[in-house]
């Protein structure tokens, strides 16, 4: 083979290495996907907060039938997420359980009224009530409604209602550390939808 060829042969195979090397290397740049979940779990809040912390949660709102009637039954509890104990008198924390009725959201009904005078850290206590379903046909609100149907929603609330002046009576022990917690969140589960029988 003359040199010339043996030349160019040489060439044309450093420049296939090198094409070669480029094609490594822009492979290896290249970002794969990553599948990230839909719904990431949230960082988690500082607890327990520094001093007593009332908290609520809604633990269940159902319907249910009593001897033929129907009924709203919701039950709860109050904790102390805190890492303290609450101490403190009659009337400076009332948890309520308040019913509102969507198609007349000005006019909500307090079911239940429990006052907390004390609760120690990390424990928590009961609260429940219920209510009785006027005119109820059928669960949910399936379209297209009978002739006379509607249909209605109701939102059960729970919290905590302090004395105004709770942080100026002395007292440290009554005095709660995380006032984003004294409702609870207003979630499906705390709705129930019904069809009823009604004048349009």
């Amino acid at each position: 083979m003359k040199r010339s060829a043996r030349r160019l042969l040489r060439t044309g195979l450093a420049v296939v290495g090198l094409s070669a090397i480029f094609v490594v290397a822009a492979t290896q740049d290249v970002p794969k996907k990553v599948n990230l979940p839909k719904n990431p779990i949230p960082a988690p809040s500082p607890f327990p907060c520094n001093g007593p912390d009332l908290a609520v949660a809604l633990t269940s709102v159902k319907a249910v039938n009593l001897n033929g009637q129907w009924w709203v039954e919701s039950h709860g509890k109050i904790m102390n997420n805190g890492s303290k104990d609450y101490d403190g008198k009659l009337g400076q924390a009332v948890v309520q359980l308040t019913r509102k009725r969507l198609w007349d959201p000005a006019h909500p009904t307090v079911m239940t009224i429990y006052n907390v005078t004390h609760l120690a850290k990390a424990s928590f206590q009961f609260v429940q009530g219920s209510f009785q379903l006027e005119d109820y046909v059928r669960a949910g609100c399936v379209e297209p409604l009978g002739q006379n149907e509607c249909c209605r929603e109701v939102q059960m609330i729970l919290k905590v209602v302090f004395d105004p002046d709770i942080r100026s009576d002395g007292n440290p022990n009554n005095d709660d550390c995380n006032p984003k917690n004294d409702t609870n969140s207003d979630t499906p589960d705390t709705h129930i939808k019904f069809t009823a029988s009604c004048i349009k």
